[in-house]
């Protein structure tokens, strides 16, 4: 499963040549009247390291999940749903898509079967499930994959200022300076990155 030709082939195509696993795998499974997950995505905020990117006639993503499906997902029947095309979106997706309280007949729920790999470029395209209707469970197995120089799970034993950079080198910094050295960690598991500037030009943490 982590290095199948069907998965090679079209990564090296979607991440370009030396991508690597991430993270996962993730075991996901639900059983009949497991409510949806609200569609995310869409590189609504932007994101790096999943993006979309059209470069010198190649497309680019940083960030691409494979689907190894287990069980079937009827279509309608709940599972996998998207907006295809939304990798490529100039505007923030409407409230109501993302919760499909009005899909505006975007999303899609594909009719997945058992054995079928699925690729989706996560946080590049609008993405998640809609509630389970069937009486088989839902099972699949996720991997997630980036291109050689995104970080997607981000290096967590190692983001730390002190061990990323060097404790002596950030002995004595600031609050504010210190936001800055973190090293790369999707998403951050501290507010302590976060910085915010007040109308008097004052720099402290946004919490």
């Amino acid at each position: 499963m982590l290095a199948h030709p069907a998965v090679v082939s079209r990564l090296n195509l979607m991440c370009g040549k030396g991508f690597r696993l991430d993270h996962g795998p993730q075991f996901n499974n639900a059983v009949k009247g497991t409510a949806g997950l609200t569609l995310h995505g869409s590189g609504d905020p932007h994101k790096p390291y999943v993006a979309y990117h059209h470069q010198n006639r190649g497309f680019h993503c940083a960030g691409v999940t494979v689907t190894w499906n287990l069980s079937t997902a009827p279509a309608g029947g709940g599972g996998f749903a998207c907006v295809p095309g939304s990798h490529k979106s100039k505007f923030a997706m409407p409230k109501e898509v993302r919760n499909c309280d009005d899909d505006m007949g975007v999303v899609v729920q594909p009719e997945i079967h058992a054995g079928d790999i699925l690729f989706f470029m996560d946080g590049a395209q609008t993405h998640g499930t809609h509630p389970w209707r069937n009486d088989h469970q839902r099972r699949s197995v996720l991997f997630k994959y980036a291109s050689r120089t995104a970080n997607r799970g981000g290096s967590r034993p190692y983001y730390k200022p002190e061990t990323y950079w060097d404790e002596e080198i950030v002995s004595g910094m600031t609050p504010e300076e210190r936001a800055v050295m973190f090293g790369p960690a999707s998403p951050p598991k501290t507010q302590e990155v976060y910085l915010t500037v007040d109308p008097d030009g004052t720099v402290h943490l946004d919490n």
